[in-house]
């Protein structure tokens, strides 16, 4: 066997150690990170302990503004593709869009986020680990002047906010659009409603009511109930309005019998 010979074979009998160390060592972490999946409270808490370890260091060496800059934006793209579905409806023709069913025979596709929760907070860890690191070296705190940035971020912020309100009341508004046509909608033979999502406090205001507003048709008084908790009351052409049931009492109670 000639030298040259033994020489490529210790040089690719270190590469294939080299490279079986990596495989194992992303084999290990890999494991980790199946086992740390339905603890997703204790992975966040993690996550935001990290965060303020990095925003406390931040502060404390008072420099890599950029840095933290570019954190951010990056965590804001990551939040957006969370709230956001897989397929979005803006970017596919009219006909070809998502849409509820409407037949029996059409199957259901739940809501699919573009990135997962998993994925998400993987993500961000990563993102605030390498932040970490880039603040050991010189060469990435630039100097800035920081109020900029943030006001810069705040907003990016609002109008990526407001952007994706925007697109939530569209896709809101043709929902309860297609529920309201043709019969309305129809999940296994079964009519689906289409109602806001209030809490049962809110929902049980206008009950309070009832007492009140049994008394004002009695006595031919015109009223009109306002969502969630508001009675106006038309009387000798005036309006009034009452946000308590006890306020309506107070105006009957002043009437001339």
């Amino acid at each position: 066997m000639s030298e040259g010979d033994s020489a490529g074979e210790s040089i690719h009998g270190k590469t294939s150690v080299v490279a079986a160390f990596f495989t194992r060592v992303g084999q290990v972490y890999q494991s980790w990170l199946d086992k740390s999946t339905p603890f997703y409270a204790m992975r966040w808490a993690g996550t935001l302990l990290l965060t303020l370890v990095y925003m406390i260091r931040v502060y404390l060496l008072q420099g890599w503004y950029i840095v933290t800059y570019a954190l951010g934006i990056y965590h804001l793209n990551l939040f957006i593709a969370f709230l956001s579905p897989k397929v979005d409806p803006s970017l596919l023709e009219e006909d070809e869009g998502p849409s509820l069913p409407t037949k029996q025979n059409e199957e259901f596709r739940p809501f699919i986020r573009r990135l997962p929760e998993f994925k998400f907070w993987h993500s961000a860890t990563k993102g605030i680990v390498i932040a970490m690191i880039c603040t050991f070296f010189d060469a990435f705190n630039v100097p800035v002047f920081w109020p900029i940035l943030v006001m810069y971020f705040i907003m990016l912020f609002c109008i990526t906010m407001k952007r994706q309100i925007k697109d939530k009341q569209r896709v809101m508004e043709a929902v309860h659009r297609l529920s309201s046509e043709d019969g309305g909608l129809k999940l296994n033979g079964s009519m689906v409603s289409i109602d806001n999502d209030f809490s049962t406090a809110v929902l049980k205001k206008p009950k309070a009511y009832d007492a009140v507003t049994l008394l004002l048709r009695e006595r031919g008084i015109q009223y009109t109930m306002f969502f969630p908790a508001t009675v106006q009351v038309t009387h000798n052409g005036s309006r009034r309005r009452f946000s308590t049931p006890g306020q309506v009492q107070d105006f009957l109670a002043s009437l001339p019998d």
